[in-house]
């Protein structure tokens, strides 16, 4: 027997394996849990895409017409070691939109820093002091929970996000690989094949 033959028979052997066990027991089980999975990966991913979709045409639409909107709440991934031990890098926290007048000493807060250091920056840190203005405007000094000092400017209504009130450990891992080809192609791509080839072979 020739190469091409030896090659051949090496295919029809394999195939003929496989379809012995796609008859089994095993096979039904994996296929479901398989299936069940990227099922819930993929229903997720469309839930948030879905979602991201919807605060963005929301933003965009008042945006036209002079307005702010305020999203009813927000993941932030958590980028710097500031609020070790009790948040650390790569954690998402759920911060909800809270009036400011409702936030007290010692809650977590995410807010955009008017800081020179950190301008422009989202930052999520803990409410150590409140205070008034002259006129009446309430002001948060916040500080992170590992740094030495204190932020080195206050927290208004203007640039208050939201009060954290939740905290998913180390999902920010995962929003870093979805965002590469290879984590796309993984989490994405490979679940969706997987669903069509195993309804495919149940047909």
């Amino acid at each position: 027997m020739d190469k091409k033959g030896k090659i051949s028979e090496l295919f029809l052997s394999i195939q003929n394996i496989w379809k012995s066990f796609k008859q089994t027991y095993l096979y039904k089980l994996v296929s479901r849990f398989l299936t069940t999975i990227c099922s819930i990966i993929l229903v997720i991913l469309l839930i948030v895409g879905a979602a991201m979709f919807y605060f963005n045409t929301k933003v965009k639409a008042y945006d036209k017409k002079g307005l702010n909107y305020t999203t009813p709440f927000g993941l932030y991934t958590i980028i710097s070691g500031s609020m070790e031990p009790n948040v650390e890098v790569f954690d998402v926290v759920i911060a909800v939109d809270e009036d400011i007048n409702k936030i007290k000493i010692g809650d977590v807060i995410t807010f955009i820093s008017t800081w020179d250091i950190n301008y422009g920056m989202t930052i999520t840190h803990r409410v150590i002091g409140i205070s008034k203005t002259d006129t009446g405007e309430i002001q948060l000094t916040t500080k992170g929970d590992n740094n030495t000092t204190a932020d080195g400017s206050p927290v208004t209504q203007k640039n208050l996000v939201g009060k954290v009130v939740g905290r998913l450990p180390q999902l920010g891992r995962l929003q870093f690989f979805l965002a590469t080809k290879m984590g796309w192609f993984l989490v994405v791509f490979v679940p969706a094949v997987i669903i069509i080839i195993i309804r495919k072979d149940d047909m």
